[in-house]
């Protein structure tokens, strides 16, 4: 291949690349987030969930990250809430694919539930994947009054847990709730504060 054609290849892969950035980086990864969100509201609906967030801005553009105010998340069991939830894009090729790979973290939450006083959670922090039918959380992790850890599938079809694998350490005053919980679905107590939940 001759010196000039070279040049020419060169040039043009250069081109091609700073396009590519610059597309990259005026990207709205905000406004993405925002309609993930929004998409998983609209799913969780039907079962009763209410899914709501506000403002959303972009923090870091290489790899995309954005930060979203005032998460919360409520049925008529408690709800949680966070000032913050951070979203982290893994993979550019899981958006191509429709089906987000996301890193998510928050500092802290809070948990609500009817009749006992609210509860501090801090540390959280999963891997969420959403495909087609399905939502995987993988690598949950959450610190503070109520301690969890695990894996779990949801299915956005059937509308309920198609699998899970959680580690949980309750405080005394989650008790009767939990309790109430064993018959409908395959948590089960195991010593000292500490439940597990299977399915199937």
């Amino acid at each position: 291949m001759n010196r000039p054609r070279v040049q020419s290849l060169g040039a043009a892969a250069a081109l091609v690349a700073a396009f590519l950035l610059g597309a990259f980086a005026a990207f709205p990864w905000e406004r993405l987030v925002e309609t993930v969100l929004e998409e998983a509201s609209r799913k969780a609906a039907p079962v009763g969930v209410r899914l709501d967030h506000g403002f959303a801005e972009t923090i870091s553009r290489f790899p995309p990250a954005v930060v979203v105010r005032d998460v919360s998340v409520a049925n008529p069991l408690g709800s949680v809430r966070a000032p913050s939830l951070e979203v982290r894009l893994k993979t550019l090729g899981s958006i191509a694919a429709t089906k987000p790979d996301l890193d998510i973290k928050s500092p802290t939450a809070r948990l609500n539930v009817p009749g006992i006083r609210p509860l501090s959670l801090s540390g959280i922090a999963a891997g969420l994947r959403i495909g087609g039918a399905e939502a995987h959380l993988d690598s949950l992790s959450i610190g503070g009054d109520l301690s969890v850890s695990g894996t779990l599938v949801w299915s956005f079809d059937n509308r309920r847990l198609s699998f899970a694998d959680l580690s949980i350490r309750a405080p005394e005053s989650l008790k009767p709730g939990l309790n109430l919980l064993r018959f409908s679905t395959g948590l089960r107590e195991e010593e000292n504060g500490r439940w597990r939940l299977r399915i199937p």
